[in-house]
């Protein structure tokens, strides 16, 4: 059996109405579009600025109970993994800007910031280690066990590492804004008529 053609719901009048659309954005929207790169660069440097110009604290839950006593729950985000999303958003911008100075500078950043997880992961597995089975017994009923290779974030050293990380996404972020300066980004431009 063999079936018609399935038939649009769009009139042939709609069609060409969206096909107007598609092939023309600038009369959609009433203005030609533009991309400039290096706005987009410079809202990622301001963005940055701004997340990493205020208190850098973990994230934590507010419990409110209201007039009928129910519980409200309300999460309160970590502004320094904040900042650093938005230094890595930056990078997916202005990694195609890099000269070698900055590919070397912010790789051997990168690079400190894998060590230094390392290092607090290592540190966090060997306490636990250490410590006798009663000792591990009790933290497991508090929800503090220790799996090798990932953080609980009932204990401390997460955030000594987040700390260390935070401090080091600023540095990618200054190498960043020296390379702009290299780039000549800040420079404006000229027209005559």
């Amino acid at each position: 059996m063999v079936l018609p053609p399935p038939t649009s719901p769009i009139s042939t009048e709609d069609d060409e109405i969206l096909k107007g659309i598609v092939a023309e954005p600038d009369k959609f929207f009433g203005e030609t579009l533009t991309f400039n790169h290096q706005q987009l660069v410079m809202t990622g440097i301001a963005k940055c600025l701004d997340l990493g110009s205020k208190e850098l604290k973990e994230g934590w839950w507010e419990e409110k109970i209201d007039k009928q006593g129910n519980m409200a729950r309300t999460y309160h985000e970590d502004s320094r993994k904040a900042f650093v999303e938005s230094v890595k958003s930056l990078l997916m911008v202005v990694s195609c800007d890099f000269d070698e100075e900055a590919n070397a500078k912010v790789r051997k950043l990168i690079k400190e910031i894998k060590t230094r997880k390392e290092y607090w992961l290592n540190q966090e597995w060997q306490w636990w280690v250490n410590l006798t089975n009663q000792e591990k017994d009790i933290l497991n009923r508090q929800g503090k066990n220790v799996m090798k290779g990932f953080f609980n974030a009932k204990l401390s050293f997460d955030n000594y590492f987040y700390e260390e990380e935070t401090d080091l996404y600023r540095e990618v972020c200054t190498e960043i804004n020296h390379l702009t300066k290299r780039l000549n980004f800040y420079e404006s431009a000229t027209f005559t008529g």
